[in-house]
């Protein structure tokens, strides 16, 4: 499960790289949509990274007890 998700947040990571990329060469309307869809690409990442940072907090948490 935890490889999944990080393979998950690894590829929203990366996609929006490159919608950051294609915002400093895009024009007007387009310019418009890459912003857009970066900014759910962002939401998106955040949902996604809540339960890695659950699951890793719980750890380190554990260690700090012992």
């Amino acid at each position: 499960m935890r490889t999944r998700l990080a393979n998950l947040i690894l590829h929203t990571t990366s996609l929006i790289h490159k919608k950051k990329n294609q915002l400093l060469v895009s024009h007007a309307l387009a310019s418009v949509v890459n912003v857009f869809i970066l900014i759910l690409l962002e939401i998106f990442l955040l949902i996604i990274s809540i339960p890695i940072y659950a699951i890793y907090g719980n750890l380190h948490k554990n260690d700090k007890n012992k």
